[in-house]
This record gives C-alpha cells, sequence and structure tokens, in this order.
C-alpha cells in the first residue's frame, strides 16, 4: 500500500461546504487505485500546488494532480483526464466527453504537467532543504477512459500515458516502472529514503500556526496599559487631600498609579521627592521617567547624601560598633533627620510620594517629613502592599488607607490567580489581568541532566517565541553567593547577569528581595525549595507577581502555607 497525502479524500459535499472545486471521478479512481495497488515504496501525492514565477513578473498558479515519490526512481508528476477524449489535429483543440455525452474543452494535458513539471523542478533546485539530493522529475499524462495504442503526435508519446489498460489493479505498478524506466538517464542519482523524507516534509508539513509570543504579549501590553476604573476613582478621591495612605495588591498598578500622581504635582510647579525602598526599582523609574519637577532616589541613598551634602556624612558601618540593623534602622535615619533640618527651604519637598511603604521602619518616617518644606501639614502619599512586607512589620504615620486597590492589573488572569493564593494582607484580592488561556508553564527537572540543561532549554524555546532576553528575569530566594546561578555564567548562548547592562544574549538574574517592585514579560522562577517554610507565603507572593505575561517554574512550587 502506498503512502499517500493526504491519507483520504473529502467528499464532494465536505469540499462544497469549504467552498472548494469538485474532485473529478477519474482523480478518485485513481487515488483509490494508487493507494491500493502501489507498494509502500511508493509515496503519493494529490493536489500539489505550485506558485511559479512569470518572467515579466508576477507568479502562475499551477496544480498536478498526483505526483509519485520513489527512492530509486525520482519523481513522477501526472495530469489527469478523464472521459472519452478527441483531439482536433487541425486546431489543436482537445475535448472530454462525460458519461452524460457532454462534450468539456479542456486543455492540453501534456503541456499542462510538462510546464509544471519544469516549475516543480526549478523550485525544487532552490529549496534549501532540498538542495543537496538529486529529484529526476518527470511528467505524464492517465486518460484512464480510453485505450491508446500509438503516440499521439510527435512530442505525445505512448510510453508516458497511461490509458484505461494502464490503470487496472494488476497493472497499475508496472505502467509506471514503465513511465519511469523510459525518461531514465544512465548513472542517473536516486533521491533515496531520506530524499524521500525530506520531499515530503516539503509537499506535505505538519503544521500548528499560531502566533508567536511576542506577537501575543505585545497584545496583552494594551490591557496592562489602562488605568482601571478603580484606579482613577482612587486618583481623584486623594485629589483633595493633602496626606493619604493607599493600599494595593502586587500588580494593582500602585508604582503606575504613584508615578501619575507625581508628574501631576510636578506639572502643577511642585516639587516632588519619589522615593522606595528598593534600589533596582528607584534607578529604573529614574531611568525610564523623565518627569518634571519630579526626583526619583531610594531611601538609603537620600538618607546618606543628604547629610553628605550639608558636610556631615554619616559614618560606615565599620567605623561604628554597632550592628548592621542598630546602623540602618537607627544611625542612618538619625543622620538624615538632622541634617534635612539644616537643609534650607529651597533644598526640601513640596510633595513626597513614598512607595514599597510596608517595607519602611517606624524610624524612617521622621527623617522623610523633615524633608518636606512644611513637615507638619506638607503633601505625603504613602502606597503599600501588607502582603509584601519583607523588611518590616512597623505601622505607618497616617491613620486608615484612603483607598484600597484588590486587583492584580500587572498579570495575566491565569498569573493573578495563582498569585491569589499566596496573598496575606486585609481583605480579598482579584486577579484582573487578560483572559490569555496560557497556564503557569512547570519544567521537570527529572528530565534533565541538570538545573542548567533545563534553563538553556527555556531560554532557547523563548528565543525561538522571539522574546528578548531583556523582557526575561530569573528569579532565585538565593544570593549570589548560596544561589548556582552565577553573574557572567554562560547557558548555551546565554549569559546571566546579577548587574550591568542587560543587552544581547544576557539575562538578569536577582534575588526574589531585589526584584521586588520590579516586573518582566517572562519570569523564571528557580531554587524554591531554598525559602524557609515561614517565609514561602511572602515571598512567593511576591515572585510569582512579578510576572506579567508569562510564568515558568523550574521544578516545583511549594504551596502555600496557612495564612498569618
Amino acid at each position: 500500500m502506498a503512502n499517500m497525502y493526504p491519507r483520504y479524500l473529502q467528499t464532494d459535499k465536505e469540499l462544497e461546504e469549504a467552498g472548494l472545486t469538485p474532485i473529478s471521478s477519474a482523480e478518485r479512481r485513481l487515488f483509490d487505485l494508487f493507494k491500493r495497488c502501489l507498494s509502500d515504496d511508493y509515496s503519493v501525492f494529490h493536489g500539489v500546488l505550485l506558485q511559479a514565477p512569470r518572467r515579466g513578473g508576477g507568479i502562475h498558479d499551477r496544480e498536478i494532480d498526483f505526483l509519485i515519490a520513489h527512492p530509486e526512481y525520482g519523481l513522477l508528476t501526472i495530469e489527469v483526464k478523464g472521459g472519452l477524449i478527441q483531439i482536433d489535429g487541425t486546431t489543436g483543440k482537445w475535448t472530454s466527453r462525460d458519461r452524460y455525452g457532454k462534450v468539456h474543452n479542456i486543455k492540453n494535458p501534456f503541456e499542462q504537467i510538462k510546464q509544471a513539471c519544469y516549475d516543480l523542478n526549478a523550485m525544487l533546485r532552490r529549496a534549501p532543504a532540498l538542495a543537496h539530493y538529486d529529484y529526476s522529475t518527470w511528467y505524464a499524462v492517465a486518460l484512464p477512459d480510453v485505450d491508446v495504442d500509438h503516440d499521439l503526435g510527435l512530442a505525445l508519446k505512448r510510453q508516458n500515458l497511461l490509458d484505461r489498460r494502464d490503470t487496472q489493479p494488476d497493472c497499475i505498478e508496472a505502467a509506471i516502472e514503465r513511465i519511469f524506466k523510459y525518461y531514465q538517464r544512465q548513472g542517473q542519482k536516486p533521491p533515496g529514503a531520506k530524499g524521500i523524507k525530506a520531499i515530503t516534509r516539503q509537499l506535505a508539513p505538519n503544521w500548528f500556526l499560531r502566533s508567536h509570543l511576542a506577537t501575543d504579549f505585545q497584545e496583552e501590553e494594551d490591557q496592562f496599559r489602562q488605568l482601571t476604573l478603580q484606579q482613577f476613582t482612587v486618583l481623584e478621591f486623594i485629589e483633595s487631600k493633602p496626606r493619604a495612605l493607599i493600599a494595593g495588591c502586587a500588580g494593582s498598578g500602585k508604582t503606575m498609579l504613584a508615578i501619575e500622581k507625581a508628574r501631576r504635582l510636578g506639572e502643577q510647579g511642585k516639587r516632588v521627592l519619589f522615593t522606595c525602598y528598593n534600589k533596582a526599582l528607584a534607578e529604573w523609574l529614574a531611568e525610564t521617567h523623565d518627569l518634571e519637577n519630579v526626583t526619583f532616589q531610594h531611601f538609603h541613598s537620600l538618607a546618606k547624601s543628604v547629610p553628605k551634602e550639608i558636610g556631615q556624612p554619616v559614618p560606615w558601618m565599620t567605623d561604628l560598633d554597632v550592628s548592621a540593623d542598630e546602623y540602618w534602622t537607627h544611625v542612618v535615619p538619625q543622620a538624615l533627620f538632622d541634617a534635612a533640618a539644616q537643609l534650607p527651604e529651597s533644598r526640601r519637598y513640596d510633595a513626597i510620594i513614598v512607595d514599597e511603604g510596608q517595607d519602611f521602619k517606624s524610624t524612617y518616617w521622621e527623617p522623610i517629613q523633615m524633608m518636606l518644606k512644611d513637615p507638619d501639614g506638607g503633601i505625603l502619599y504613602i502606597f503599600y502592599d501588607d502582603s509584601q512586607r519583607l523588611y518590616s512589620e512597623d505601622g505607618f504615620p497616617l491613620p486608615e488607607p484612603a483607598g484600597r486597590l484588590n486587583k492584580n492589573m500587572r498579570s495575566t488572569y491565569e498569573i493573578g490567580e495563582r498569585v491569589v493564593e499566596y496573598y496575606d494582607g486585609v481583605g480579598r484580592i482579584y486577579p484582573g489581568g487578560p483572559k490569555t488561556g496560557r497556564d503557569i508553564e512547570f519544567v521537570d527537572l527529572v528530565k534533565y541532566d541538570s538545573p542548567e540543561e533545563a534553563l538553556k532549554d527555556v531560554l532557547n524555546h523563548l528565543s525561538d517565541e522571539k522574546i528578548s532576553p531583556a523582557d526575561v528575569v530569573l528569579l532565585s530566594p538565593l544570593g549570589d553567593d548560596k544561589s548556582m546561578w552565577k553573574h557572567r555564567m554562560k547557558i548555551g548562548d546565554f549569559e546571566l547577569m546579577r548587574r550591568g547592562k542587560i543587552r544581547g544574549k544576557r539575562v538578569l538574574t536577582s534575588t526574589i528581595h531585589g526584584f521586588k517592585g520590579l516586573e518582566r514579560a517572562v519570569v523564571i522562577l528557580s531554587e524554591l525549595e531554598h525559602i524557609p517554610e515561614e517565609d514561602q507565603r511572602s515571598l512567593l507572593y511576591v515572585a510569582l507577581s512579578r510576572a506579567r505575561n508569562h510564568l515558568i517554574v523550574l521544578g516545583e512550587l511549594p504551596p502555600p502555607a496557612a495564612a498569618g
């Protein structure tokens, strides 16, 4: 039995419903004959479509009724004409009379298939995947309803024609071999089994057509950028309040809302300080947002720079007999308070906006307010997420929040659902991102020789999906000293970077703590088994919510512990 492509022909009804031309009864008979009576050395392709370039521009559309491929003989293209055939030698016209006696004008089948065969041969030579195989390509005509006992002219030879007697079950394979041998040249090199396999991939490819992940991400970004009605309501509500506490879950747009508020205040001519706990977040904000009258600076940098500015720099921790906690909780904030009190009013701010307020210790708030021109009544907005308290359990200098943002609009709905499971704050939160149907991807490390091999596979796949390495981050609970992922570590064609510019094949890797407040289109989580059980809920809440479009977990995701 021959290898048939397609395996079955569609019925005329199916073709009609799809708006396609019905298949002639002669082609259907030959399809069944080839399928049943040719050996499995043969591969038979029905309805091969070609587009051949014209010399003067444009294209010729060609169709080959049957293409028969054999590893030893090569390729044979066949044009099929059913019915009783008549050729008018004076006009060169061909006609076919069907079983109902109706006469149809038809094209010269030899000219049709000869030109299609030549075009196919030229295309095979140009195809990179086929160029190193030799394909001897020939043509023939099948007239399965008539007997032909002689040549039909000098150019229309009986040897390359299949008539009614040839197209019988016990004759068809011998007739096909006869045509191949008629054309065969001495020293002809066959395509071989590999050549037939290669051309099969071209003529009958398997496709799963979809867009690249990168294209999907672009469409999702439009939804992520939109301020929700809930966010606008909070923004308008605090417009009339000089001081406000705004709570929001991860991905609810707190930072975007804080930036928008800073922008509005700056455009009103007010001098604005935007500060946060995470140094990487402050640097990103400063690099990507050039807002009128707005300064972005992370708190510890501010606390060090202001005393230095007035000539009273904070001593190094090594010069003081204090612990690291004492130094950063008391010494540095006190130095900022003292220095801020000595600043001229022109160096202070009309408004201060604090992001990541949940990580600020109680000792930070008085120094921050001292940076205001009016420490007691100046504009102060604090944005926070009580489920992201990684550094502080202290309270705020303001009363209950003026507004709560409880929808995660940063991540896709599927990621947001998982983030909800790890939330440990006040009230309930909800996934609000676009529903993509894209599940969180779990990579079974057992299937790989090493985590490095697994990561290489993941990064190569993302590259195939047109995802830029700059849109990917690898997060771990472990720092550079304990993590297996080292700065400048090579992973196949990629290089991991803990610092420095992310360009080319470089991929950022960071601790979960260090990436808090930031986000990426793709987040890869690794080494999660090293998270202490008591920290799993809060740390995984942060880690999961860093992903906008796609989340990949190397290994398993620890289940959320009971809410605290």
